[in-house]
């Protein structure tokens, strides 16, 4: 019986924090390893989101009680009508310090109902003047 044990990533920033070790291990030996820098690390996150998108595990469609999710503090957001878009939307983007800016494309009807739970939220911790 073939003896199985799940692979360890192990990530170690360089003293400058302009890049990052990556090694590969199992069984206690190191596979492979690799220094890389910003850039090729944006590529990576990148590609490691493409392929997660497509794995029969998916994320749940609806945020669970238990859920690890990261909160950011006041970030960045940004809101545009797209070029060319398949049915009429708004485009939401948010900046995620180590994802980038996310973006969504939300039918207009979604958007609106964004809007309004945004309001109806905000208005409920601090009423309108």
């Amino acid at each position: 019986m073939e003896r199985h044990e799940t692979v360890n990533i192990k990530l170690k920033q360089s003293e400058d924090g302009s890049s990052v070790e990556l090694s590969i291990v199992k069984f206690g030996l190191t596979l492979a390893c690799a220094e890389i820098c910003t850039p090729e690390l944006d590529g990576l996150i990148h590609s490691l989101g493409k392929v997660r998108a497509n794995m029969p595990d998916i994320v749940p469609m609806e945020l669970e009680p238990h859920a690890i999710s990261v909160g950011l503090d006041d970030p960045p957001w940004r809101t545009h009508a797209p070029r060319n878009p398949p049915y009429p939307s708004i485009i939401l983007s948010v900046r995620h310090p180590a994802f980038g800016w996310v973006s969504a494309l939300l039918p207009i009807e979604g958007a609106r109902t964004l809007a309004g739970s945004l309001s109806q939220i905000a208005d409920a911790l601090q009423p309108p003047a």
